[in-house]
Protein backbone atom coordinates (compact mmCIF):
# COMPACT_ATOMS: atom_id res chain seq x y z
CA UNK A 1 0.00 0.00 0.00
CA UNK A 2 1.24 3.36 -1.25
CA UNK A 3 1.76 5.72 1.63
CA UNK A 4 0.24 8.43 -0.26
CA UNK A 5 -2.37 8.70 -3.22
CA UNK A 6 -2.38 10.26 -6.60
CA UNK A 7 -3.63 14.17 -6.91
CA UNK A 8 -6.21 13.15 -9.96
CA UNK A 9 -7.49 9.88 -7.53
CA UNK A 10 -10.78 9.33 -6.49
CA UNK A 11 -9.54 9.32 -2.80
CA UNK A 12 -8.46 12.90 -2.98
CA UNK A 13 -11.28 14.17 -5.03
CA UNK A 14 -13.71 13.24 -2.72
CA UNK A 15 -12.04 13.80 0.74
CA UNK A 16 -10.06 17.38 -0.38
CA UNK A 17 -10.45 18.44 3.22
CA UNK A 18 -7.98 15.99 4.24
CA UNK A 19 -5.18 17.64 2.27
CA UNK A 20 -3.04 20.05 1.77
CA UNK A 21 -4.65 21.88 -1.06
CA UNK A 22 -5.03 25.76 -1.64
CA UNK A 23 -8.75 27.43 -2.40
CA UNK A 24 -8.75 25.97 -6.00
CA UNK A 25 -7.72 21.96 -5.45
CA UNK A 26 -4.60 22.90 -5.87
CA UNK A 27 -1.67 20.47 -3.69
CA UNK A 28 -0.01 23.36 -1.38
CA UNK A 29 2.82 21.12 -1.04
CA UNK A 30 3.66 17.78 -2.91
CA UNK A 31 5.83 14.17 -1.54
CA UNK A 32 8.88 13.44 -2.22
CA UNK A 33 12.22 11.94 0.03
CA UNK A 34 15.65 13.51 0.16
CA UNK A 35 18.53 11.70 -1.44
CA UNK A 36 19.18 8.20 -0.19
CA UNK A 37 20.17 4.91 -1.21
CA UNK A 38 17.26 4.51 -4.09
CA UNK A 39 18.40 7.39 -5.50
CA UNK A 40 21.46 9.92 -5.82
CA UNK A 41 19.27 12.55 -6.24
CA UNK A 42 15.98 12.10 -4.49
CA UNK A 43 12.53 11.42 -5.94
CA UNK A 44 9.64 13.37 -6.32
CA UNK A 45 6.63 11.33 -6.09
CA UNK A 46 4.24 15.06 -6.64
CA UNK A 47 1.08 13.28 -5.02
CA UNK A 48 -0.54 15.94 -2.09
CA UNK A 49 0.26 15.73 1.26
CA UNK A 50 -2.05 14.83 3.88
CA UNK A 51 -3.44 17.63 6.37
CA UNK A 52 -2.94 15.41 9.16
CA UNK A 53 -4.36 18.06 12.07
CA UNK A 54 -7.59 17.86 9.68
CA UNK A 55 -7.35 14.06 9.66
CA UNK A 56 -7.25 13.94 13.45
CA UNK A 57 -10.14 15.85 13.90
CA UNK A 58 -12.49 13.62 12.09
CA UNK A 59 -10.60 10.15 13.76
CA UNK A 60 -8.50 9.75 10.92
CA UNK A 61 -11.98 8.66 9.23
CA UNK A 62 -10.58 8.03 6.11
CA UNK A 63 -7.26 5.76 7.20
CA UNK A 64 -9.69 3.63 8.99
CA UNK A 65 -11.60 2.91 5.94
CA UNK A 66 -8.69 2.89 3.67
CA UNK A 67 -6.61 0.31 6.44
CA UNK A 68 -10.12 -1.74 7.20
CA UNK A 69 -10.34 -2.33 3.57
CA UNK A 70 -6.77 -3.94 3.05
CA UNK A 71 -7.69 -5.77 6.17
CA UNK A 72 -10.45 -7.34 3.95
CA UNK A 73 -8.26 -8.10 1.32
CA UNK A 74 -4.87 -9.27 2.59
CA UNK A 75 -3.68 -11.58 5.25
CA UNK A 76 -0.89 -8.87 5.59
CA UNK A 77 0.05 -5.79 3.56
CA UNK A 78 3.13 -3.35 3.99
CA UNK A 79 2.92 0.18 4.26
CA UNK A 80 5.38 1.74 2.01
CA UNK A 81 7.74 4.53 3.18
CA UNK A 82 6.64 4.02 6.89
CA UNK A 83 8.73 6.87 7.93
CA UNK A 84 6.12 9.30 6.08
CA UNK A 85 3.91 8.89 9.51
CA UNK A 86 6.80 9.95 11.70
CA UNK A 87 7.79 13.15 9.51
CA UNK A 88 8.44 13.72 5.62
CA UNK A 89 9.79 17.50 5.49
CA UNK A 90 7.17 18.28 8.61
CA UNK A 91 5.83 16.72 11.63
CA UNK A 92 3.91 13.48 10.78
CA UNK A 93 0.53 11.91 12.74
CA UNK A 94 3.24 9.38 14.77
CA UNK A 95 1.44 6.80 16.57
CA UNK A 96 -1.93 8.85 17.01
CA UNK A 97 -3.09 7.19 13.58
CA UNK A 98 -2.29 3.50 14.82
CA UNK A 99 -3.89 3.77 17.84
CA UNK A 100 -7.43 5.34 15.97
CA UNK A 101 -7.12 2.53 13.53
CA UNK A 102 -6.56 -0.08 15.94
CA UNK A 103 -10.08 1.13 17.76
CA UNK A 104 -12.10 0.96 14.92
CA UNK A 105 -10.67 -2.39 13.07
CA UNK A 106 -8.64 -4.21 15.68
CA UNK A 107 -5.30 -5.90 15.11
CA UNK A 108 -3.85 -4.18 12.27
CA UNK A 109 -0.98 -6.77 9.95
CA UNK A 110 1.13 -4.56 8.67
CA UNK A 111 4.41 -4.33 7.11
CA UNK A 112 6.63 -1.32 8.13
CA UNK A 113 9.11 -0.38 4.70
CA UNK A 114 11.41 1.32 7.18
CA UNK A 115 14.31 1.77 4.57
CA UNK A 116 15.93 4.83 3.33
CA UNK A 117 16.93 7.84 6.03
CA UNK A 118 15.47 6.20 9.23
CA UNK A 119 15.77 8.10 12.10
CA UNK A 120 15.13 6.96 15.61
CA UNK A 121 11.86 8.34 15.79
CA UNK A 122 10.80 5.88 13.03
CA UNK A 123 12.13 2.70 15.13
CA UNK A 124 10.43 3.84 18.24
CA UNK A 125 7.05 4.55 16.34
CA UNK A 126 7.16 1.04 14.10
CA UNK A 127 8.38 -0.77 17.28
CA UNK A 128 5.60 0.68 19.21
CA UNK A 129 2.79 -0.78 17.04
CA UNK A 130 4.43 -3.75 16.94
CA UNK A 131 5.26 -3.72 13.09
CA UNK A 132 7.47 -5.85 11.28
CA UNK A 133 10.33 -3.68 9.63
CA UNK A 134 12.04 -4.89 6.39
CA UNK A 135 15.60 -6.29 5.28
CA UNK A 136 16.38 -6.27 1.77
CA UNK A 137 19.31 -8.93 0.65
CA UNK A 138 20.87 -6.49 -2.23
CA UNK A 139 21.50 -4.17 -0.04
CA UNK A 140 23.93 -6.43 2.16
CA UNK A 141 26.68 -6.66 0.60
CA UNK A 142 29.23 -4.30 0.95
CA UNK A 143 32.45 -4.41 3.04
CA UNK A 144 30.25 -3.63 6.39
CA UNK A 145 29.81 -7.16 8.20
CA UNK A 146 27.45 -5.19 10.72
CA UNK A 147 24.82 -4.42 7.48
CA UNK A 148 21.29 -4.68 8.80
CA UNK A 149 20.26 -6.47 5.85
CA UNK A 150 23.11 -8.84 5.73
CA UNK A 151 20.97 -12.72 6.46
CA UNK A 152 22.83 -12.79 9.57
CA UNK A 153 22.04 -9.56 11.74
CA UNK A 154 18.23 -10.13 10.71
CA UNK A 155 15.63 -10.00 13.25
CA UNK A 156 12.65 -12.70 13.73
CA UNK A 157 9.83 -9.59 14.00
CA UNK A 158 11.39 -8.72 10.23
CA UNK A 159 10.09 -9.37 6.83
CA UNK A 160 12.83 -9.83 4.01
CA UNK A 161 13.28 -9.36 0.79
CA UNK A 162 15.72 -10.35 -2.08
CA UNK A 163 14.50 -7.16 -3.60
CA UNK A 164 11.85 -4.83 -3.74
CA UNK A 165 9.64 -2.96 -6.36
CA UNK A 166 11.95 0.26 -6.44
CA UNK A 167 15.57 -2.37 -6.39
CA UNK A 168 16.69 -3.79 -10.49
CA UNK A 169 16.17 -7.60 -11.46
CA UNK A 170 19.07 -9.89 -9.33
CA UNK A 171 20.76 -10.06 -12.92
CA UNK A 172 21.05 -6.44 -13.24
CA UNK A 173 21.69 -5.77 -9.67
CA UNK A 174 24.68 -8.08 -10.10
CA UNK A 175 26.01 -6.59 -13.17
CA UNK A 176 26.67 -3.50 -11.71
CA UNK A 177 28.11 -4.27 -8.45
CA UNK A 178 31.86 -3.83 -8.04
CA UNK A 179 33.85 -6.50 -8.44
CA UNK A 180 34.63 -6.13 -4.47
CA UNK A 181 30.74 -6.20 -3.85
CA UNK A 182 30.66 -9.66 -5.98
CA UNK A 183 33.36 -11.32 -4.36
CA UNK A 184 31.51 -10.33 -1.06
CA UNK A 185 28.40 -11.78 -2.27
CA UNK A 186 30.18 -15.30 -3.82
CA UNK A 187 31.74 -15.60 -0.79
CA UNK A 188 29.15 -14.60 1.75
CA UNK A 189 26.71 -17.26 -0.05
CA UNK A 190 29.22 -20.11 -0.54
CA UNK A 191 29.09 -20.19 -4.14
CA UNK A 192 31.67 -20.28 -7.49
CA UNK A 193 29.17 -19.51 -10.15
CA UNK A 194 27.20 -16.05 -11.05
CA UNK A 195 24.31 -17.38 -12.43
CA UNK A 196 23.71 -19.23 -9.35
CA UNK A 197 22.83 -16.07 -7.59
CA UNK A 198 19.43 -15.45 -8.18
CA UNK A 199 18.99 -19.06 -6.24
CA UNK A 200 20.78 -18.39 -3.56
CA UNK A 201 19.52 -15.09 -2.71
CA UNK A 202 16.45 -16.84 -2.25
CA UNK A 203 17.76 -20.05 0.02
CA UNK A 204 19.37 -17.01 2.13
CA UNK A 205 15.96 -15.36 1.84
CA UNK A 206 13.69 -18.35 3.09
CA UNK A 207 16.21 -19.47 5.55
CA UNK A 208 16.59 -16.01 7.11
CA UNK A 209 15.14 -15.90 11.07
CA UNK A 210 12.87 -13.19 9.67
CA UNK A 211 9.40 -14.41 10.02
CA UNK A 212 8.56 -13.94 6.43
CA UNK A 213 10.78 -14.24 3.27
CA UNK A 214 8.86 -12.58 0.20
CA UNK A 215 10.49 -13.13 -3.50
CA UNK A 216 8.97 -10.90 -5.46
CA UNK A 217 7.90 -12.46 -9.17
CA UNK A 218 9.60 -10.40 -11.32
CA UNK A 219 12.85 -10.29 -10.18
CA UNK A 220 14.11 -13.79 -9.37
CA UNK A 221 14.66 -14.42 -13.06
CA UNK A 222 18.03 -14.38 -14.42
CA UNK A 223 17.43 -11.06 -16.92
CA UNK A 224 19.82 -8.07 -16.97
CA UNK A 225 17.04 -5.79 -18.28
CA UNK A 226 15.01 -3.42 -15.47
CA UNK A 227 11.69 -3.96 -14.49
CA UNK A 228 10.20 -1.03 -12.49
CA UNK A 229 6.86 -1.88 -10.68
CA UNK A 230 6.37 2.23 -10.28
CA UNK A 231 7.50 5.35 -11.09
CA UNK A 232 6.60 8.62 -10.01
CA UNK A 233 3.25 6.92 -8.57
CA UNK A 234 2.10 6.35 -11.91
CA UNK A 235 1.64 2.59 -13.15
CA UNK A 236 4.24 2.02 -15.83
CA UNK A 237 3.77 -1.99 -16.71
CA UNK A 238 1.50 -4.81 -15.30
CA UNK A 239 2.25 -8.66 -15.97
CA UNK A 240 -1.07 -11.15 -16.73
CA UNK A 241 -0.24 -14.59 -14.88
CA UNK A 242 -1.84 -17.80 -15.66
CA UNK A 243 -2.79 -19.01 -12.23
CA UNK A 244 -3.91 -22.79 -12.52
Amino acid sequence: MPIYVGYHSADVWANKKHFLLNRNGFPLLVSGVPPDAFSETGQLWDSPLYDWKAMEKDGYSWWIRRIRQAQELYDEFRIDHFRGFAGFWAVGPGKSLFDAISRAVGKINIIAEDLGVITEDVVQLRKAIGAPGMAVLQFGFGSDACNPHLPHNHEPNQVVYTGTHDNDTIRGWWDVLKEEEKSNVLKYLSINEENEIQWELIKAAISSVARTAVIPYARYSWIGEFIQNEYSGHPVWKLELEVT
